[in-house]
C-alpha cells in the first residue's frame, strides 16, 4: 500500500525560511520521522511537493509528485492529484508532512479503509472533526477548544471510492484535506499527533520527544 505525504503547502505562519516538514525534532526532521514510521509499517512513501520543492527533495530521498498549482490550491487538491497517479490502488494512507506523529497513529488505521485517526478531544490545535455515531460529519479549523470534537491525528486511510469523490468537493480549493474525510469512521488512538503551525507547536512536539 502507498502512503501519500502532503508537503506542498507554503506554511508561512512559522516564520522560518524552510518548509515546516523539515524542522528538526530531536535528531530528525518531522518529515524524516514520518517516513521512518510509514516505512516501518510496510508502506511505500510518495510525497506531494510544491512550495520549495527542491529543498524538500534534496533533504529526503523518496518518490515525489509535484503540485505545480500549490500557490492557489490546498492539501485537498494535492491529495486528489496524488491519488490520480495510482488509479489501481484500492486504498491509500495519507498524512500531512507537518504533523509530528507517533507510530500508534499510523497503525490504528492500516486495516480500516475509510478511517481517520483522532487522538483526543479538540484542544484548539490543528483541525477539529465532528462525529455522529462514529462517522465524521463536519470539519473545521482554527477554533477554540471544544470537547464535542476530536483533534485530527494526522493520518487517514481512504478507499478508492472516497478518493474519487474528492473532485466533487472542489478541485481547486484551499480547504484542508480533512474535508475529504466526511463519512469516514473515527478511530481513537492513544498515540500523539501535533500539527506544527507555530513555534509553540514545535516546542510542544519537542517536549514529546
Amino acid at each position: 500500500m502507498k502512503a501519500i505525504v502532503l508537503a506542498a503547502g507554503k506554511g508561512e505562519r512559522m516564520g522560518f525560511p524552510l518548509p515546516k516538514s523539515l524542522l528538526k525534532v530531536g535528531d530528525e526532521s518531522i518529515l524524516e520521522r514520518q517516513i521512518r514510521i510509514l516505512k516501518g509499517n510496510s508502506l511505500d512513501v510518495v510525497i506531494v511537493v510544491g512550495y520549495r520543492a527542491t529543498m524538500v527533495m534534496q533533504a529526503v530521498r523518496a518518490a515525489y509528485v509535484f503540485n505545480s498549482q500549490y500557490f492557489e490550491t490546498g492539501s485537498l487538491y494535492s491529495l486528489h492529484l496524488a491519488s490520480q497517479m495510482f488509479p489501481l490502488e484500492k486504498s491509500l494512507v495519507m498524512t500531512y508532512a507537518d504533523m509530528f506523529i507517533s507510530n500508534e497513529v499510523v497503525q490504528c488505521v492500516l486495516d480500516k479503509p475509510d478511517s481517520v485517526a483522532v487522538v483526543k478531544p479538540y484542544d484548539g490545535r490543528g483541525t477539529r472533526l465532528y462525529f455522529e455515531e462514529g462517522v465524521a460529519v463536519r470539519a473545521s479549523v482554527a477554533t477554540p477548544p471544544d470537547p464535542r470534537g476530536f483533534s485530527f491525528g494526522g493520518v487517514a486511510h481512504l478507499s478508492r471510492p472516497t478518493l474519487d469523490r474528492i473532485p466533487t468537493i472542489s478541485k481547486f480549493t484551499e480547504l484542508s484535506a480533512t474535508f475529504g474525510f466526511i463519512g469516514c469512521q473515527l478511530v481513537l488512538t492513544q498515540g500523539h499527533a501535533v500539527n506544527v503551525n507555530t513555534p509553540g507547536d514545535l516546542e510542544y512536539a519537542r517536549s514529546l520527544g
